[in-house]
């Protein structure tokens, strides 16, 4: 019993954490030539949210979800009860209320979209709505999420912290109607917060019925199952990935030393391609001095983007690109979301529609 949530127990073999202990599917991808036969990543602007007329602004950090056509956004951690609806064309309007109640939110924790149904973690709960807003449903949390996401329309993923006095980590908690099931490495102690930073805190959607998960500072993703077990597990070779990160020291400036690779978003689309998307610094980067109250406002200025597709059929690399804004995740239907502060101060979010051209033969 942990935290008051029954777990089922792992095993540990390679850094990865099994029931019943059967070693995964493991997939190696070598990806350090300069992908000449790729395909041309080609994103083009579709949305943007956030500005000094809107009345909900972004904030520094934010959860975007999408049915498609409507985008739903909202400040992460913030107290803020509402959400903003935006279209193509700009903000259409809000939903939600300041309360505990049905359809009540304080502090929002993400959003996240499956088949019509509107996720939203918030208030030690997901709350779900349906098409037409309305609330359809609510399931009771097991902490405090750290990454959310909607599996289906009425399963959610949830991967929380979870601290005691003998260690912390992360942990994975699949919540339906059926209740809560816990599993994966929160299981284990982690005893420093440093080592627990290298640990699964990135997820996605998979085609599968479970999903993916990853290390920010790792080029290795996990796909698991909906029983709780590893069911492949993908490391991609490569000359820009380091395979060992030097984070920078507790306390210190971390604009003085050159940040690595910091993984930050990962998705299978329906043809099994697994999209990953990395912070990495500008070929430009040098040192600020920068207080840090500014620390997430200025991230932007010092990094960009860069965008791999990898055919997990093939287990080869089909795409790789560099683009010039921060990205901050991948969305249901695959658009990219970055985000930038505007002359105002404003944090405003643009949402790219991104798309694979196959390279033209000389």
């Amino acid at each position: 019993m942990i935290g008051g949530i029954s777990a089922v127990p792992f095993l540990a073999i390679s850094g990865l954490f099994l029931q019943g202990g059967q070693p995964p599917d493991s997939v190696l991808i070598f990806a350090t030539d300069e992908c000449r036969s790729c395909a041309v990543l080609e994103y083009e602007p579709s949305a943007s949210f956030g500005s000094i007329n809107d009345p909900v602004s972004p904030g520094t950090r934010s959860t975007v979800a999408t049915d498609g056509d409507r985008f739903f956004v909202s400040p992460l951690e913030a107290v803020n009860e509402e959400i903003a609806i935006y279209g193509r064309d700009g903000f259409v309007g809000t939903v939600g209320g300041a309360g505990e109640g049905p359809g009540e939110y304080l502090r929002i924790h993400g959003l996240s979209f499956s088949e019509g149904v509107l996720h939203v973690f918030s208030n030690g709960r997901v709350t779900l709505l349906d098409q037409n807003l309305e609330v359809s449903g609510t399931r009771l949390l097991p902490g405090r999420p750290i990454r959310a996401l909607a599996l289906d329309r009425n399963t959610s993923l949830v991967n929380t912290w979870l601290g005691s006095p003998e260690g912390s980590g992360f942990q994975f908690h699949y919540v339906s109607g059926e209740g809560v099931r816990s599993f994966g490495i929160g299981l284990e102690i982690i005893r420093e917060e440093s080592q627990a930073r290298r640990f699964y805190n990135i997820i996605g959607r998979a085609q599968g019925p479970g999903f993916w998960s990853a290390e920010a500072f790792t080029y290795r993703f996990v796909e698991w199952g909906r029983n709780g077990a590893v069911s492949r597990v993908v490391r991609v070779v490569s000359d820009w990935f380091p395979e060992e990160v030097s984070l920078p020291e507790s306390g210190r400036n971390p604009f003085q030393q050159k940040p690595p690779p910091t993984l930050v978003a990962i998705r299978e689309d329906e043809f099994q391609r697994l999209w990953v998307a990395t912070l990495v610094p500008k070929g430009d980067w040098q040192p600020l001095d920068v207080e840090p109250s500014e620390f997430r406002d200025r991230y932007p200025e010092i990094m960009e983007t860069r965008v791999e597709v990898f055919d997990l059929r093939t287990a080869t690399r089909i795409a790789s690109a560099e683009l010039p804004f921060y990205v901050t995740g991948i969305l249901e239907n695959g658009f990219l979301v970055a985000r930038e502060r505007d002359g105002y101060g404003i944090q405003v979010i643009h949402v790219f529609d991104v798309k694979l051209r196959e390279r033209t033969r000389e």
